[in-house]
């Protein structure tokens, strides 16, 4: 497989993240109406319907329950792209990208209970919590790492 240069991986990146974060915004539009011809959504907010809780309605809380991932993942995304400029301009071991990751990884911990508490209402949820989980536990990992290597530049960087 052919090696692609650091530049243009960064800008595929850039690419990619970007285009997620239009398609998140567009999808956090037109999924209302997208759902009114989608019976497989439906079906999932029918399952909603059949627990009501309280005052709320199933499909209020699917709504709601869907928007919240939905602008959770819209917030990761943004600091991703925020990271990967930092990484463009060569500032990755720095206080600021790790505290970066760390966002994203919280987040994404979050996505994961939200589906936690939805596996009630709608049991697929579960497999988005086990993957959201998985992604925040190699995310911290990850900020382990970028943390521990910021403090060694960082002692390098006095010692010169």
């Amino acid at each position: 497989m052919p090696k692609i240069s650091r530049r243009a991986s960064e800008n595929i990146s850039l690419v990619f993240v970007s285009a997620f974060i239009v398609f998140l915004a567009l999808a956090m539009i037109v999924l209302p109406l997208f759902f009114e011809k989608a019976p497989l959504l439906q079906m999932m907010c029918g399952y909603f319907g059949e627990h009501d809780i309280g005052v709320l309605q199933g499909e209020t809380v699917f709504w709601v329950w869907i928007y919240a991932i939905m602008a959770i993942a819209e917030a990761c995304a943004v600091t991703i792209l925020l990271l990967l400029f930092r990484v463009r301009k060569g500032l990755v071991f720095t206080a600021r990208s790790v505290a970066y990751i760390r966002y994203v990884s919280w987040g994404c911990l979050l996505i994961a209970l939200l589906c936690l508490i939805a596996t009630y209402y709608f049991h697929m949820a579960y497999f988005i919590s086990l993957a959201a989980i998985f992604l925040g536990l190699c995310l911290r990992v990850v900020k382990n790492v970028i943390e521990e290597a910021t403090a060694i530049k960082n002692e390098n960087d006095y010692t010169i």
